[in-house]
């Protein structure tokens, strides 16, 4: 373990948490910090003795975890999850999950110890992404940068995100593949921390035409294009018209070209989701949240919340201005063809949304491209997988590289 690591606090699943802060009272605690969360009827409380900082705190979870009750795990803090989790495996030990991202920006892991005891390992100082505004077409876009690579040489990758979610949400992914290339993303115009004023235009043909725009915000002359979800169809339709700009494009969970968006849909769910309580509303948001992760995703709490957080970031009047934006998609088998371009597919075996038939259609219109299948992984590739997909990106760029 780093030399500068330490402990941070045990965590106890307890099913009566009056009881347990009264008995922990008698020895001469208190609570310090309350993260409880009465809309989703949990309690989370850390307490200890007012003469020790939060390294010392025990945290308390309640309603009790059936299937753990008493100790839950030990938290530690560490200046670098990635890389001591790199570290364990090559001695062997395996995390129980991979590092990801909170949306406090904590970044956080698990494994076990011999006796199967869960350590949770977390890194609260830099995150090594540095956040800033871009000023564009009366916006100020949020962008996130890992600026400078430790191996030069490589071209930078631009990340656009799906819809309901922001630049954010690619945060392990990016810290994953900084090493090798500069990764960018940002907050596409109506979304989370860029919004739109009202009268701006939000649709297709704007986010991709501000995809070249961001390049000049960030003086990049030519870049990897990513995209997730609506983020693939804004991708394809950036790469396809500025061409000079974008050298490789990278597909998570495309859509199937040959479906349009079912708007109307997407409108009466919004409508229903206006209506409801906030409790009621994180509940319908979790269950569809489980229907399209992946098995050991979709039992992932933590994963759970950051998706919620992610949504809950685009406030609901410009989430329905976003929804409006779906259906101007431009016909996708019309602008795959003129992708010329390495065109590099990523899909899961589970993904619900768009399934891995998706990408046969794809290469139907772009015989070129790539091919890859993660398996366990539904459709939120860069929190489920994202060791697994920064392999195959790092793979697949190093490969049209060598060519």
């Amino acid at each position: 373990m780093p030399a500068n690591s330490r402990l941070m606090h045990v965590m106890l699943n307890v099913a009566d948490i009056d009881r347990t802060l009264a008995f922990y009272a008698n020895l001469g605690m208190r609570v310090q910090v309350d993260r409880s969360n009465p809309a989703a009827g949990s309690r989370n409380l850390f307490f200890g003795f007012d003469s020790e900082d939060e390294v010392a705190l025990i945290e308390v979870a309640s309603p009790c975890d059936a299937s753990a009750p008493g100790f839950g795990h030990v938290a530690i803090a560490v200046p670098d999850v990635v890389g001591l989790c790199d570290r364990l495996r090559a001695s062997g030990i395996v995390p129980d999950r991979e590092p990801r991202r909170l949306a406090s920006g904590a970044q956080i892991a698990f494994l076990r110890d011999p006796d199967g005891h869960r350590i949770e390992l977390v890194q609260l100082s830099g995150s090594g992404i540095a956040r800033s505004a871009a000023a564009h077409d009366g916006l100020n876009y949020v962008v996130l940068d890992t600026g400078t690579p430790t191996i030069a040489g490589a071209l930078p990758i631009l990340m656009l995100h799906g819809g309901g979610s922001r630049a954010d949400h690619f945060t392990d992914l990016m810290l994953l593949l900084a090493g090798r290339h500069r990764c960018l993303a940002y907050d596409q115009r109506g979304f989370a921390g860029t919004g739109a004023l009202p009268g701006t235009p939000i649709d297709h043909a704007h986010w991709a035409a501000d995809v070249p725009a961001m390049l000049d915000a960030v003086g990049v002359d030519r870049a990897v294009l990513l995209g997730w979800s609506m983020g693939a169809s804004v991708a394809i339709n950036a790469a396809r018209q500025w061409p000079e700009r974008v050298a490789e494009t990278v597909l998570l969970g495309a859509p199937d070209p040959r479906r349009s968006v079912d708007v109307a849909r997407l409108r009466d769910r919004q409508r229903e989701a206006d209506a409801l309580s906030p409790a009621a509303l994180r509940e319908r948001e979790t269950e569809h949240l489980r229907g399209v992760l992946g098995p050991e995703a979709a039992s992932d709490p933590v994963l759970i919340d950051r998706l919620l957080a992610e949504r809950a970031a685009t406030p609901p009047a410009q989430f329905a201005r976003t929804i409006e934006g779906y259906a101007t998609r431009a016909d996708l088998t019309q602008m795959l063809p003129m992708l010329s371009g390495p065109v590099h597919l990523v899909v899961g075996d589970h993904d619900r949304v768009c399934p891995p038939e998706a990408c046969t259609v794809i290469r139907e219109f772009v015989p070129q491209a790539t091919i890859d299948v993660v398996a366990g992984c539904g459709h939120y590739y860069a929190l489920e997988q994202p060791g697994s997909v920064a392999e195959i990106i790092l793979r697949r760029l190093g490969d049209s590289a060598g060519r």
